[in-house]
């Protein structure tokens, strides 16, 4: 009997602090990213350039519209804004009438020219200079026409703003779509995240970077690590939780919408340490 009290008080000396205890908390995993897109003019579409399930780079073109007047306008415009032919000529007519005026000059100071043609020469002279900055400021609105047009021609076609994949198409060629319709529906999930209600005693606990665990639906599955993202300035009064965000890498491209418990190490207490058994 002596002997099984020394090996139970051995026991408890050898394990001085109990295990630390888990608060599992339910929430549901989403995507990183959920973005409708939408065209900023209406049209008709010309070409669906994904499919749904289709993996995303950014930029990657996505759907575009018709827009072959759009483009006949832009080489038009196009060579507008590159003519610079009223610039030479004004500048050219520019220099004979001051060339016209210097000898007028010479000839009014040798008393060989009427002061009325000197008069004149200036006024020539002032016309071309005018007529030089109207050209410059016409060929500069020209080139910000062609600008605008190329704009307006690149916002006929919707570019992926992030990494991910397409969710769903909802147009089809042919269709004409309204302004600020969605048309298509791209996610992002890796990483997932994971609003998590927590108490406000354990959120005090937490900090971003602080790494949580997830645990999924099958109990054979190991916890995933992930690291905690943002954490809420403002608590919800009725629940008195803290929203904590923890994005979750998913490489292996599981999706978006399970439920899940998770827990922060950082805010879970640990019980006092076992006293020690005399031996």
């Amino acid at each position: 009997m002596m002997l099984c009290l020394c090996c139970l008080g051995w026991l408890a000396a050898g394990d001085d602090a109990a295990p630390q205890q888990r608060h599992w908390t339910e929430a549901i995993t989403a995507p990183s990213e959920d973005l409708s897109l939408a065209f900023v003019i209406s049209g008709k579409i010309a070409a669906v350039l994904v499919e749904e399930g289709q993996k995303l780079a950014p930029g990657q073109p996505l759907v575009q519209l018709d827009d072959a007047v759009e483009r006949v306008r832009l080489g038009l415009l196009k060579a507008r804004a590159e003519n610079t032919t009223p610039i030479k000529a004004a500048q050219l007519r520019l220099d004979r009438c001051s060339a016209i005026l210097k000898k007028i000059e010479k000839a009014y100071a040798e008393n060989a020219s009427p002061e009325r043609e000197l008069e004149e020469a200036r006024m020539n002279k002032a016309e071309a200079e005018l007529s030089l900055e109207m050209s410059r400021f016409e060929h500069e609105q020209d080139e910000g026409k062609y600008t605008e047009a190329r704009l307006a021609l690149e916002r006929m076609r919707l570019l992926s703003p992030a990494a991910g994949r397409v969710e769903q198409t909802l147009v089809k060629p042919g269709e004409s779509v309204d302004a600020l319709a969605p048309v298509i529906r791209i996610v992002r999930i890796d990483p997932l995240w994971i609003d998590v209600p927590v108490p406000l005693p354990r959120a005090g606990k937490l900090k971003p970077g602080q790494a949580a665990l997830a645990r999924f639906s099958d109990p054979q599955e190991a916890p995933v690590t992930g690291r905690i993202l943002r954490i809420a300035a403002v608590a919800d009064a009725a629940s008195e939780t803290l929203e904590v965000r923890v994005a979750l890498p998913n490489p292996t491209g599981r999706p978006a919408g399970e439920h899940v418990t998770v827990c922060f190490p950082a805010g879970d207490p640990t019980t006092a340490p076992a006293k020690k058994t005399p031996g």
